[in-house]
C-alpha cells in the first residue's frame, strides 16, 4: 500500500501543532479531559439507542466545530459536546465550564439539560460509565481545573489527526471500519476485519492513543490479531518498532514524530509506519496483498 493515500492535508495540519507541551502537562490534560469525556459517553449510553458492540457510547473528532461529540439524540439535532481546550460542555444552546465544578456536577448538568432541551423525565438517572478509568482526583471529587492550555490545545491537536489518519484508513483500505474514539481507553480507532466475525476474526486495529497508564504520552498503534509471535514480526518504516509486553502491536510513539521539523514529514513518517505495519499484519494473517 502505498503511504500517500493516506496523506492528507488535514493529518499535515494537525501533525504540525503538536509537540510544544511540556509531557508533565500534556499528562494532565489528557486525564482531566479523559473523565470529562465520561460525560459524554453517559448520554450516549443513556438516550442514544444501544448497539452491540457499544459503539452508541463512542464519540468522534469533529474538525469543524473542534468538538468532541456524541451520536445524534435520536427524534432531535441534539449532540453533546465537548471543547476540550477549555473544558467545556455542550449541549445544544447551552454550555457549562468544567472549571471549578465536580464530575457529579457535569452528570447533574447533563441529565437536566436533556430534559429542558427534550421533555425527557429529569427523574431518569443518567447512566454513567461502568469501565475502569485512571485514576485522578476528579474520580474522588475535586474540581476539575488547573490543566495547562498549552497543553489542552496540542490534545486537540493530536485527536485532529489521529481522525484524520484513522478515517483516511476508514476510506482506503478494505474491510475498515468507522474512525470512532471510544471513551473507555479515550484512543480513535479503525478496527479493519480481514476474516471471520465475532471471537474468530482476524483484526487489525489502527489508532492513536493520548496516552495511557502503561505509555504516559501519545503513541500510534496498529495491533494485529491473533497476536503473532515476536519471532515472526518483521521489521518497520518510519520509526516504528513492535511493542510485545502485555499486548503485541506496532507502536510508533510520539517523541518520534515530535523531533522532525514540520507537519508535512511527520506525516510522511507516520503513514510510511501506518502502511508498512498494516501490510505486516495482512501478511501475518496469511492473507494475500
Amino acid at each position: 500500500m502505498d503511504p500517500e493515500i493516506l496523506m492528507t492535508p488535514a493529518l499535515v495540519d494537525a501533525l504540525g501543532r503538536v509537540g510544544t507541551a511540556k509531557p508533565e502537562a500534556r499528562e494532565e490534560a489528557r486525564l482531566q479531559a479523559h473523565w470529562a469525556a465520561q460525560v459524554l459517553a453517559a448520554f450516549g449510553f443513556s438516550y442514544v439507542p444501544a448497539v452491540e458492540d457499544y459503539s452508541h457510547t463512542s464519540i468522534r473528532w469533529n474538525a469543524d466545530a473542534r468538538l468532541l461529540t456524541t451520536a445524534t439524540l435520536p427524534g432531535t439535532e441534539l449532540v453533546a459536546g465537548l471543547e476540550v481546550r477549555s473544558l467545556t460542555l455542550r449541549l445544544g444552546d447551552a454550555s457549562m465550564a468544567l472549571t471549578g465544578k465536580r464530575l457529579a456536577d457535569a452528570y447533574g448538568w447533563m441529565r437536566s439539560t436533556v430534559h429542558r432541551q427534550t421533555g425527557l423525565t429529569p427523574s431518569q438517572e443518567l447512566k454513567t460509565p461502568s469501565h475502569d478509568l485512571p485514576e485522578h482526583s476528579v474520580a474522588d471529587a475535586a474540581a476539575f481545573g488547573g490543566a495547562d492550555a498549552v497543553a489542552l490545545e496540542e490534545l486537540e491537536a493530536w485527536f485532529a489527526a489521529g481522525t484524520a489518519l484513522t478515517e483516511a484508513v476508514a476510506r482506503r483500505v478494505d474491510g475498515a471500519g468507522a474512525a470512532l474514539l471510544w471513551p473507555h481507553h479515550f484512543d480513535v480507532a479503525s478496527l479493519i476485519t480481514l476474516a471471520g466475525s465475532g471471537e474468530d476474526a482476524q483484526t487489525i486495529g489502527v489508532g492513536l492513543s493520548p496516552g495511557d497508564g502503561g505509555k504516559p504520552q501519545p503513541y500510534w498503534y496498529v495491533t494485529p490479531w491473533p497476536a503473532p509471535p515476536a519471532s515472526r514480526l518483521p521489521a518497520l518504516e518510519g520509526g516504528g518498532c513492535w511493542h510485545t509486553e502485555g499486548w503485541t502491536g506496532a507502536v510508533l510513539d510520539a517523541a518520534a514524530l515530535v523531533g522532525l521539523p514540520d507537519g508535512e514529514r511527520r506525516a510522511r513518517a507516520l503513514t510510511a509506519y501506518v502502511t508498512s505495519a498494516i501490510a505486516a499484519g495482512i501478511t501475518l494473517a496469511g492473507r494475500p496483498q
